[in-house]
C-alpha cells in the first residue's frame, strides 16, 4: 500500500514499451503507440505490410494472413500437385478445382530402370524407343511415328494352286504371311508330287518297250511295242549307266506322259530353292540347305539371331521368340504402367 514515485512509475512504463516494441515509447509522461507490421497476402498472390498499433490487433491481422496462406496452399496442393486418391487406390495426375479436374501430363520424368523388379515409371522416350525397336524388328514398313503405329507389309511370293504362276500378295500381319506360305508350301508339294509322277509314267512307257522302232508313216518311235518284257537297260557293254540325252522338255500337265529332262526338274528344283530363300540353292545337282535366321530374346532384354536349315524349325523359333517377346510386354506393362 505504499506510495510509488514518478522515478518508479517512468522506469516501468519504459520498460513496458521496450516489451512492445513496434517503435513504442513513453516519454515525458506520454505514450506513443506501436506500430506492429504484418505482411499479408492478396488473392493474387502478391503480399503487402499492414500496420497494427496493438498487439491484439496485430494478432488479428496475422492470423487471417496465416488463414489465407493456409487456404492458398492447400487450393494449390489440391488443384497442381500429384495426390493419392483414396478412391482410385493411386496416385492421380488430375489438375483443376473440384469438379472440373483434368487429366493432365507428367514431363521431365527420368528414364526409369527396366528391369524384372523394377517399379520405376517409365517415360515416352523409352516406350518409343521400344515400340521403334519393336518395328524394325516386324520390317515390311512397319514404323512406330508421333504416337500412331504403321501396319508392316509383308511381301509373299505366293504360288497357285495348281502350280502354275506365282504373283507377289502382300499381308499385313505374320499370321496371314504365315498361312500364304503354307499354302504355297502345300501347292509347290503337289506340283513336285504330280511331276514325280509323271516321270514315273513315262519311265514306266519305255520300261514296257523291248525294241526301238519308228513308224513311216507318223515318224513315231516307239521301243519294243511288238516285244514281251518288262524292262529296258541302256547300259554299255560294261554294264556301266549311260545318260539320256536330246530328250525334249516335256508337256507339263495333268494328262501328260512325256519324259521331263534335266533342264526342267532343275528349273522346278531352282524355283522351289527360290521360294524357300534364305540361301537355299539348287546347283550341279545337288541342294544347299536354308537358313532361316531368326530373332531371339533374351531374359536381360537383349536379342541374337538364331539360324535354321528347315521352315519347321524356323516357325518354331520364331513362335518361341514371339512368346517370349509377348510375355515379357505383358510383364513390363502390368509392372510399370502408369
Amino acid at each position: 500500500t505504499e506510495a510509488v514515485n514518478g522515478s518508479q512509475l517512468y522506469e516501468t512504463n519504459d520498460k513496458v514499451a521496450n516489451y512492445f516494441g513496434g517503435g513504442a515509447k513513453y516519454e515525458n509522461g506520454e505514450w506513443t503507440a506501436p506500430s506492429f507490421k504484418i505482411v499479408s497476402f492478396k488473392d493474387d498472390g502478391s503480399s503487402e505490410e499492414t500496420s497494427y498499433d496493438n498487439v491484439a490487433a496485430a494478432f488479428a491481422g496475422m492470423n487471417t494472413s496465416f488463414t489465407k496462406l493456409h487456404h492458398d496452399l492447400s487450393d494449390n496442393i489440391e488443384q497442381n500437385a500429384l495426390l493419392w486418391s483414396d478412391n482410385d487406390n493411386a496416385f492421380v495426375a488430375t489438375h483443376g478445382t473440384e469438379g472440373d479436374k483434368k487429366n493432365s501430363k507428367i514431363t521431365s520424368l527420368a528414364n526409369g530402370s527396366v528391369t524384372k523388379d523394377s517399379t520405376d515409371a517409365v517415360n515416352g522416350g523409352q516406350l518409343y524407343s521400344m515400340n521403334n525397336t519393336l518395328a524394325s524388328y516386324f520390317g515390311g514398313g512397319a514404323k512406330y511415328e508421333n504416337g500412331e503405329w504403321s501396319a508392316p507389309s509383308f511381301k509373299v511370293h505366293a504360288v497357285s494352286e495348281d502350280g502354275s504362276k506365282v504373283e507377289e500378295k502382300s499381308y499385313d500381319d505374320v499370321a496371314k504371311a504365315f498361312a500364304s506360305v503354307g499354302s504355297s508350301f502345300s501347292n509347290l508339294h503337289n506340283e513336285v508330287t504330280n511331276a514325280v509322277k509323271n516321270i514315273n509314267n513315262q519311265i514306266d512307257q519305255v520300261v514296257s518297250d523291248s525294241l526301238v522302232k519308228q513308224d513311216d508313216v507318223s515318224k513315231v518311235i516307239k521301243i519294243g511295242a511288238e516285244k514281251e518284257g518288262a524292262a529296258i537297260s541302256i547300259a554299255n557293254s560294261d554294264g556301266a549307266s549311260r545318260s539320256l540325252s536330246g530328250v525334249k522338255a516335256a508337256t507339263l500337265s495333268a494328262v501328260s506322259t512325256e519324259a521331263v529332262n534335266g533342264s526342267q526338274l532343275y528349273e522346278t528344283n531352282d524355283k522351289v530353292a527360290n521360294y524357300f530363300g534364305g540361301g537355299a540353292k539348287y546347283e550341279n545337282g545337288e541342294w544347299t540347305a536354308p537358313s532361316f535366321k531368326i530373332v531371339s530374346f533374351k531374359d536381360d532384354g537383349s536379342s541374337e539371331e538364331t539360324s535354321y536349315d528347315n521352315v519347321a524349325a524356323a516357325f518354331a523359333g520364331m513362335n518361341t521368340s514371339f512368346t517370349k517377346l509377348h510375355h515379357d510386354l505383358s510383364d513390363n506393362i502390368e509392372q510399370n504402367a502408369l
